[in-house]
Parts: structure tokens; C-alpha cells; sequence
């Protein structure tokens, strides 16, 4: 600001620039503010009266009425998941609004308009505005965020009791080939962390019946972080649901003519559920064979009196596209007995 008079040059009020003289007092509502350093004025109205006076003694009063309002500010970093939605709470962590030289918390009766695309991984951005209970809203933002890869786990796992699968951890999720480094893998049941990651030590445990764990790993980045504290990295998980069959010998004789060769649906009913284990899933297969799993080629019936069979028992795939577990189908070879007679049947 320049004041001149005629006996003055450009830029002299008789030996003094105007800025020598200005003097700026800031007030809001009835209290002065001070500012210092590089402090700025925090979110209200604000009176500004700026006061000059020339070397003549001539002074100038201007009162200018000015309203700082907040500037939201996105986190320098931010992670998701690949296909996670956030809650509003959520979207409104991810900025923070400038006062004055500090930065405050969005507050809880404002909404974070974004939108945000989890659907593949990788650097992106998007725009986010913070609109206060009040309506009004702050500037557009620029967010940059990173998508992290996630994993699907099998969800439903088959197995028959006392067999024994050949499979490793790797088999209980799908594996997209870009999953970041640094994971901890974890198990949990009924809400409480068994003491190791290998999900593998607890399924071969389990009883007849249905068990559930929740699988998961924790990601190496937090939120907001890209090297997190135990208690604030990410982390992603799905329940495996774990049902051990258990089948034997049917105890309920199947009739057959004699000299018949025994049928697919005969090896069937030669079987039943045992150890009070749930009806086998659709899906299960009955076939003859050898004891050594072979097919049986010849399924006659020629031997005199009682002789052993063999049913080949196998689980159903728990999905069509998956990890190696729900594609993996257990099965047991249950040895029957068949009596053979001179009589037009004969038992089995």
C-alpha cells in the first residue's frame, strides 16, 4: 500500500513509505487476535482495521470484514483393500481440515463426499469435499490413495475322517500373484487367535463334523501408513467352514440276483454315514473297485458264500473356481462284505 501526496514523489510521504506507517489490527467479534511467525487466522469472521498516517499528520482509517473458512487436507498417505467400502466414518479419517496453523479431525455431524474405486489394485486418486451439518463445504481436495491386493480363502473345505489331505497353507486362499510383502498370516476360532498361522495344524484336528475358523493375514501397511504397528495394520480374512464325513459299511444288506454284476447305485446303498456324521454332501460319488482304489473291472458275483468288496467314496469339489482346497476331493475306500448262495440272491 502506497499513500502519496503532490509534494511527493512515487513512492514518499515526505521521507516515508505509507507501509512504514500501516498499521493492521485484527478482531473477531469484540477480541483482538494476535498473530505471530507464520500463524494464520483460524475458520470465523474476522474485522480488519488497517491505519496509516502521512508525515503531515493526515491519518487514514479502512476496516475491511473478511470470513476464513477451513481448507480440508488429505492424509499424505492412505491404503485400502481391494473391494472394501468405507463407512462414513471411515471417509471421514481420510482428511483433516486446516485452522489457522493446526489441523483438526473432521467432525462427526459432517459428511466426506468421495468416491472411491476399490475394484483393482494400484496408485489412484479422486476428488473429496467436506460438507459441515450446516450445508456449506470446503474446497475440493485431491486424495491420493493405494489399493492393496486381496486374497480370496476357500470358504468351504471337505474332508472324509482319518484321511489325510497332501496340501499346504498356499491351498486354503487364491493367490492373484501381486499380493504385497510382508504378511502375518493368522487363524482365529470363536473369536480367539490360535497360537500359529498355519491353518493346516487345526483342520487335521478336527472331529466329525462342521468347524469354523476365520484365515486371514495382516498387512505390513496401515491406513495410514506404509509400515504399521501390530495394532493399526491392515488386515484381510473370510471364514473357512470345515466338514469332516466319516462313512463305513452299510448295515442294511443290498439283495442282488445272483451272478449279477454289482451296479453304481448298489455301491451306493453298500454304504452309509458312521460316527454321527451328516448325510455326504450332492455331488458324492459310489464307484467298486480294487482295494488299492483301482477301478473294479469285473463286478460279478461268482465266489461261493461271503466275500469282500470295495466302494470308492469320494467328496464332491466345494466350488466350481477357487483355491487348491475347495478343487481338492477326499475319499475313502470302505471294504463291504457280499454272501453268495445257490438261492436266485444273494446278500450283501
Amino acid at each position: 500500500m502506497t499513500v502519496a501526496d503532490t509534494e511527493d514523489d512515487a513512492n514518499k510521504t515526505v521521507g516515508r513509505t505509507a507501509n512504514e506507517n500501516l498499521s493492521v489490527t485484527i478482531r473477531k467479534g469484540t477480541q483482538n487476535v494476535t498473530l505471530s511467525g507464520n500463524e494464520y487466522l483460524k475458520k470465523g469472521d474476522y474485522t480488519l482495521t488497517y491505519t496509516t498516517t502521512d508525515a503531515a499528520g493526515a491519518t487514514v482509517t479502512k476496516e475491511h470484514t473478511i470470513t476464513v473458512n477451513y481448507t480440508a487436507v488429505a492424509k499424505p498417505t492412505i491404503n485400502l483393500l481391494q473391494g472394501e467400502s468405507l463407512t462414513d466414518a471411515q471417509k471421514r479419517s481420510l482428511l483433516q481440515l486446516q485452522d489457522g496453523t493446526s489441523k483438526i479431525d473432521v467432525p462427526s455431524d459432517a459428511r466426506v463426499d468421495v468416491t472411491l474405486d476399490t475394484s483393482s489394485r494400484g496408485d489412484k486418486t479422486a476428488s473429496a469435499t467436506v460438507v459441515f451439518a450446516d450445508n456449506t463445504s470446503t474446497t475440493p481436495v485431491t486424495v491420493n490413495y493405494k489399493v492393496l491386493s486381496t486374497f480370496p480363502v476357500a470358504t468351504t473345505v471337505y474332508d472324509f475322517a482319518g484321511v489325510t489331505r497332501n496340501q499346504d497353507e498356499g491351498a486354503y486362499y487364491s493367490n492373484p500373484g501381486v499380493l504385497p510383502q510382508g504378511f502375518d498370516w493368522f487363524v482365529r476360532q470363536n473369536g480367539t487367535a490360535k497360537p500359529t498361522g498355519y491353518i493346516q495344524n487345526y483342520l487335521r484336528g478336527d472331529s466329525v463334523g462342521t468347524t469354523s475358523y476365520v484365515y486371514g493375514a495382516k498387512y505390513r501397511e496401515g491406513r495410514f501408513t506404509n509400515n504399521a504397528p501390530e495394532s493399526d495394520r491392515l488386515e484381510h480374512s473370510g471364514t473357512v467352514s470345515h466338514t469332516v464325513f466319516d462313512v463305513g459299511a452299510n448295515t442294511t444288506r443290498v439283495m442282488v440276483n445272483r451272478g449279477s454284476a454289482l451296479s453304481d447305485d448298489q455301491a451306493r446303498t453298500a454304504v452309509m454315514p458312521i460316527n454321527n456324521s451328516a448325510a455326504l454332501p450332492s455331488g458324492t460319488t459310489y464307484e467298486w473297485v480294487n482295494q488299492d482304489g483301482t477301478p473294479l473291472t469285473n463286478k460279478q458275483v461268482t465266489e461261493k458264500g461271503e466275500a469282500t468288496r470295495y466302494v470308492k467314496v469320494t467328496l464332491p469339489k466345494t466350488a466350481e473356481d477357487g483355491s487348491a482346497a475347495t478343487q481338492y476331493q477326499s475319499y475313502k475306500i470302505v471294504e463291504v462284505k457280499i454272501n453268495e448262495s445257490e438261492k436266485p440272491y444273494c446278500i450283501i
